[in-house]
C-alpha cells in the first residue's frame, strides 16, 4: 500500500508539472525565449521525478516477486546483493548478521530496497572494483546498515540521478525513524550508513 501510494503521488505530480510545460509553450510562445529558465527548471523536475517514479515501480515490482516467491529476509539480501553482482565485475561481500524475524514486514522491505538503491548507484556510477555490504547490531538495539565501495567517490556537481538516488535511500531512511548518513571511505569511495531502532523493541509487546 505504501509503495503504492507513493507512486500515485508521484505520477500526480508529473501530471501537474506536464501541465505546467503545456501552458507555458501554449499561451507564452512569443516568449520562449525569455522563459527558458523556467522551462528548464520544469523540465529538470519532471525528468527527476520521472526517475523517482520508475524506481517506485521497480521497487514495487521486486516486493511483488518477494511476496509471490516467499523469500525470507535474509534470502530476499543475499539475492539481491548477487543480482546486481551479475551486471558488473565488482566483487560484492556481504556480512548480514540479522535474523528473519528481527523486523516488522515494512521495516524489511524499506531495508532491502535501500540496500538494493546503493547497490544500484554503485553499479551505475561508482566505477569500484569492491563492495560491503554490512547489515548488524549497534548500540544494543539498533539495526545498523552499512554500504561501502572504493570507487570514485560522490560527484557534487553531475551526476543528478546519483543524487536521486540518495535522496529515496534518505526517504526510506525517515520511514524507519533512523538516520542517514552519506561520507568518503577511508581510503576513497563512498559509504552510506543507516542506523535505527526496530519496532520490535521500540514497541515491545
Amino acid at each position: 500500500r505504501e509503495l503504492h501510494d507513493s507512486l500515485a503521488q508521484s505520477l500526480t505530480y508529473l501530471k501537474i508539472q506536464a501541465s505546467r510545460l503545456q501552458s507555458i509553450f501554449e499561451h507564452e510562445r512569443e516568449k520562449a525565449a525569455d522563459n527558458t529558465p523556467e522551462l528548464e527548471l520544469v523540465v529538470n523536475d519532471l525528468r527527476d521525478n520521472l526517475n523517482i517514479a520508475y524506481r517506485q515501480l521497480r521497487e514495487l515490482m521486486t516486493t511483488f516477486r518477494l511476496t509471490v516467491n516467499g523469500e525470507s529476509f535474509q534470502q530476499a539480501i543475499e539475492d539481491s546483493v548477487r543480482e546486481f553482482e551479475k551486471r558488473i565485475r565488482i566483487a560484492f561481500e556481504l556480512d548480514n548478521r540479522l535474523g528473519n524475524d528481527e523486523l516488522t514486514i515494512d521495516e524489511e522491505m524499506q531495508v532491502l530496497h535501500i540496500v538494493r538503491e546503493a547497490l544500484s548507484n554503485i553499479v551505475r556510477h561508482s566505477h569500484a572494483k569492491r563492495a560491503r555490504v554490512r547489515l548488524h547490531h549497534h548500540d544494543g538495539n539498533n539495526i545498523c546498515i552499512s554500504i561501502k565501495d572504493d570507487g570514485v567517490g560522490i560527484d557534487t556537481t553531475q551526476k543528478r540521478d546519483q543524487h536521486l538516488g540518495l535522496i529515496v535511500m534518505q526517504e526510506r531512511s525517515r520511514n524507519l525513524d533512523g538516520n542517514f548518513s552519506v561520507q568518503e571511505s577511508e581510503g576513497g569511495g563512498t559509504e552510506i550508513q543507516v542506523s535505527f531502532t526496530p519496532k520490535k523493541i521500540a514497541m515491545p509487546v
